[in-house]
C-alpha cells in the first residue's frame, strides 16, 4: 500500500464501479528539538506532617530508663522504652524528688513479682508485691504493680489484648532492673 487509500465508489448513470484514491491522514513526525524538551509536570498538593517525639540529648539506653519530672505540685516518673515510648508511669505522685527516686527503687525491686489476672471469673488471690491485670473502663487491658504493702508504684498504658498486656510485663521485667534514671530539670 501506498500513501493512498482506496474507496470504491458506484456511478450511477453507468453503473459502474469507480475508485477514487482517498488521502490517509499523515502523522506528524516531532522534531529533535520537541523530542528532547522536557515539560513539567504538576504535582498535586500534598501536606507532610512529621511527628516529633519528646527526647533528652542523650543516646538512648538500650534497656530504656526512668524519666522522673516535676509535675505541677509532686514528682512523677515514667519508665520509657529504648525506642522513647512510655510503658508505665508512677501510680501517684512524690512529695519530693528523693522519694520519687525511692519510688523507682521500689519498682526495680519488685519486678519480678508474681501476676494476679483480675479478669478472670476465679481470681486466685497473689499476695503483695504482684502484678494486677485488669479491665479499664474503656475496656482494654492495664496492669499495674503493687508494692508488698499494696501500694501502686506504676501503672501501665492501655493493650487491645491480654497477651499484649502480658508482653508488656515481660519487657519490664526484662529490661527495667537495668534501665538508668533520668531527672528532667524544669
Amino acid at each position: 500500500m501506498g500513501l493512498f487509500w482506496h474507496k470504491k465508489k458506484k456511478d450511477n448513470s453507468t453503473q459502474k464501479t469507480v475508485v477514487e484514491p482517498e488521502k490517509k491522514p499523515i502523522e506528524k513526525k516531532p522534531t529533535a528539538k520537541e523530542t528532547t524538551e522536557i515539560k513539567p509536570v504538576a504535582k498535586p498538593a500534598t501536606k507532610t506532617v512529621k511527628t516529633v517525639k519528646a527526647v533528652s540529648n542523650e543516646t538512648p539506653s538500650k534497656n530504656g530508663k526512668f524519666i522522673i519530672r516535676k509535675a505541677v505540685s509532686n514528682y512523677v516518673f515514667a519508665l520509657q522504652a529504648a525506642n522513647y515510648e512510655n510503658v508505665a508511669t508512677s501510680g501517684s505522685g512524690y512529695k519530693s524528688l528523693d522519694a520519687a527516686k525511692s519510688g523507682v527503687e521500689s519498682a526495680k525491686r519488685f519486678l519480678n513479682s508474681p501476676i494476679q489476672d483480675l479478669t478472670l471469673n476465679n481470681v486466685e488471690e497473689v499476695k503483695n508485691p504482684k502484678y494486677e491485670i485488669y479491665l479499664d473502663k474503656a475496656e482494654k487491658f492495664r496492669f499495674r504493680l503493687r508494692a508488698n504493702n499494696g501500694e501502686i508504684i506504676i501503672v501501665s498504658d492501655a493493650y487491645s489484648s491480654k497477651s499484649s498486656c502480658k508482653n508488656g510485663i515481660a519487657s519490664i521485667q526484662k529490661n527495667a532492673p537495668f534501665a538508668e534514671i533520668e531527672v528532667l530539670k524544669s
